[in-house]
């Protein structure tokens, strides 16, 4: 085992009489930075309507800098007071973890809460000059858990290799599980504080505009988000590693459709060169170079750590924000090669700097410490790229056209959207959680129970056969249990909201069913329905009526109803495949229909025979006795793209290293939880065979289903856009 020694080194400190007074000038260090932007604040309010970006940029670069200032301040205070050493001393006996987590609460905790002061300062600079609707509360509190989201992973980082070399496996274990989690749980927190739940395009104009522009520059796209930011007058784009583009719906009530499909194609250029990806890995070189310098300033300079650590951090974020400015300029020239329309992309920058609060140009060494460049030097770029003249440049900075016309969407509020892409993602994740403690908890505990001081290869063999077979017995239980009810729940709030609009599905005869385009299964956000509505089979119409679409067809439009499988699982849930064709507007298609408010996964297929008979019946004239709901007449089923994925891409290479990742961290903590060895004797080992035979027992009838040249094709997507 090997000793570490993670004291402080001794090193200069200031010649303090008395604690108190070291203290005193401790506390000066978190003080000082609130009271200056306090008068930072003053200043910012008093500046003239007229000059309210400038004042707006000035005072929040202002109130960053103190920040970090704040932190630097307060880890010199310690060092040079002396004051980190005395707590060194204090907490010697709690040995070397113990040490190391109370020093990171020690240099973490105060500056963090200096830094949630400076906060509450800025709030009403961005009420009254950006016009944010945010209160307070909901200010303060994205405030906790964005800075939460990076220092405690930060420290649970940290933490990890102190104690595993010093001993404490399953610490260890538990805080490198604990990076994941955190990080996870307080950006959902940051993210349901200020209600920025995205909302997923997968139809329309705009989707289809970012999935051409893909294709035409060899980029695989994903998804396309719409972020809900109107409260907090944030206008921004974002690309994000996997193919996914995100929007706020603040930017496009106020751009141009030229303007947007410029943005659009400049997150394009971001995928195209793999920037989100290079961007992270620049980030962590960059942080590792800080270290390491830090250490050569302290060691072969005999620099103080109060001063190396400034200068070892503020050179890599240089360098950082040097490489980020790079790439922006080479998405923007990508922009102009796919649009040939560079006056739009110049317009949405100036535009998105004025919605913003920012002002379009700044001096070159201002410039230095941010990720992007200013938007006259961008634009003159962008005119040279594109050959525009200088002379228009000046034009349309001076002067925006009319922002007309603009996409529309059918982005509907918090309260107005059950089937919501937030919805979504939270009860995959849920039953995706729930499934992987079972991959783990159950092997573990299993092997546990089975342990022998001495087995042999037979026995250990047999032991994670057994652990294996228990876990897939007790994950195909949950999962037959678990998977649909919460779709119950939706149906009863999806029931009660059409009884508040005076359509009572019960009397009705309304089925709650999932929708999914097309024949062939596909994964739309995780789930094999696109959309979910109700199905009336009235006198004369078969009506769907959802979240995403609404549609009627009469029998002369049916062309055939038959039973199609759905996803591939060891559970079967067969779907209704509908084919029908509209002579009269020149439309044709198919769309499947499953009942979904059933308690189990396996009732599905008793249910959709069920279904598939009743919708023959209706095609022969066979109608029940209730009432037609009241509903005005609608078009056919939609028939352009939908976003999705082929089932394939669930056993590509990334996405099966992506399952093995999770299931060794699942079996790691299973195994700390249970008290299962980590030295290589039977333990975690084991555990962890047994786990990832579970999890593959669950893809094997992904790979028993044959695959045609659109699942390989889908695979080899997955992989490129992962």
């Amino acid at each position: 085992m090997l000793a570490l020694s993670p004291y402080p080194a001794p090193g200069p400190a200031l010649v303090v009489d008395h604690p108190l007074a070291a203290l005193g000038l401790v506390a000066l260090a978190l003080v000082i930075p609130v009271i200056i932007a306090a008068w930072i604040r003053v200043r910012a309010l008093a500046a003239p309507p007229t000059d309210v970006a400038r004042a707006w940029f000035g005072f929040a670069r202002q109130a960053q800098w103190l920040s970090i200032a704040g932190w630097f301040g307060w880890v010199a205070a310690l060092t040079l007071t002396g004051v980190d050493r005395w707590t060194s001393t204090g907490l010697r006996y709690a040995g070397g973890a113990g040490l190391a987590l109370g020093l990171i609460v020690l240099w973490v905790v105060p500056p963090a809460l200096a830094g949630l002061a400076i906060q509450a300062i800025t709030y009403d600079v961005q009420r009254r000059l950006r016009g944010s609707e945010w209160t307070l509360s909901e200010h303060l509190r994205c405030a906790v858990w964005q800075l939460a989201a990076l220092l405690v992973p930060l420290a649970l980082l940290g933490l990890t290799p102190v104690a595993f070399l010093t001993g404490h496996t399953s610490l260890a274990v538990i805080s490198a599980i604990g990076v994941l989690v955190t990080r996870i749980l307080f950006l959902r927190l940051y993210s349901q504080t200020l209600g920025l739940a995205p909302h997923a395009v997968t139809t329309g104009p705009l989707r289809d505009r970012l999935f051409d522009l893909g294709t035409r520059a060899g980029v695989p796209v994903r998804q396309l988000y719409v972020m809900p930011t109107t409260r907090g007058r944030i206008a921004n784009a974002f690309a994000v590693q996997g193919g996914t583009v995100i929007l706020t719906d603040y930017l496009l009530d106020h751009l141009s459709e030229r303007e947007v499909v410029a943005t659009l194609a400049h997150e394009i250029g971001h995928l195209k060169h793999d920037h989100p990806r290079r961007l992270v890995f620049t980030l962590i070189v960059s942080v590792m170079g800080a270290f390491a310098l830090m250490s050569g300033l302290e060691s072969w300079v005999r620099m103080p750590a109060a001063l190396a650590a400034p200068i070892a951090i503020a050179l890599a974020t240089l360098a950082t924000t040097l490489v980020a400015r790079g790439f922006e300029r080479v998405a923007d020239r990508l922009a102009v090669d796919l649009t040939q329309d560079p006056e739009a992309l110049i317009t949405a920058l100036t535009r998105l700097s004025r919605l913003n609060h920012v002002p379009l140009d700044w001096g070159k060494w201002a410039e230095k410490s941010l990720a992007h460049p200013s938007v006259v030097r961008r634009a003159r770029a962008i005119a040279k790229h594109g050959g525009l003249p200088e002379s228009r440049v000046s034009e349309l900075l001076a002067a925006l056209p009319p922002a007309e016309p603009r996409f529309t969407i059918g982005v509907r509020s918090k309260d107005q959207r059950l089937f919501s892409s937030l919805w979504k993602a939270r009860t995959a994740s849920n039953t995706g959680l729930t499934l992987l403690a079972l991959y783990a908890v159950v092997p573990a505990i299993t092997i546990a129970l089975l342990h022998t001081d001495h087995p042999s290869l037979t026995l250990r063999a047999v032991g994670i056969a057994v652990a294996a077979i228990l876990g897939i017995a007790l994950s195909l239980a949950a999962l037959n249990a678990l998977a649909l009810r919460p779709m119950l729940a939706l149906r009863k709030r999806m029931f009660d909201r059409w009884v508040r609009r005076g359509i009572d599905p019960e009397r009705c005869g309304g089925l709650f069913v999932g929708l999914s385009p097309g024949r062939e299964p596909r994964i739309y956000e995780n789930f094999a329905e696109w959309d979910v509505g109700l199905l009336f089979l009235t006198r004369q119409r078969l009506c769907y009526v959802g979240e995403e679409t609404r549609f009627e067809l009469t029998r002369a439009h049916v062309v055939s109803i038959a039973l199609g499988p759905g996803l591939p699982a060891w559970i079967s849930a067969p779907r209704v495949i509908v084919t029908w064709r509209d002579e009269s507007r020149g439309l044709e298609g198919s769309c499947a229909l499953v009942p979904v408010a059933v308690r189990t996964l396996g009732s599905i297929a008793s249910e959709a025979r069920a279904l598939c008979d009743r919708m023959r019946g209706w095609q022969r004239g066979v109608t029940g006795a209730h009432p037609d709901p009241a509903f005005e007449p609608m078009g056919p089923p939609p028939t352009g793209a939908v976003t999705s994925i082929a089932p394939a891409t669930l056993v590509a290479p990334r996405a099966l290293i992506h399952s093995v990742v999770l299931c060794t961290l699942a079996s790691a903590a299973a195994s700390v939880i249970v008290g299962l060895k980590f030295d290589g004797a039977i333990g975690y080992p084991d555990a962890l065979i047994a786990t990832l035979a579970v999890a593959l027992f669950h893809r094997l009838p992904f790979w028993l289903r044959p695959r045609g040249a659109a699942d390989r094709a889908a695979e080899a997507t997955l992989d490129r856009a992962a």
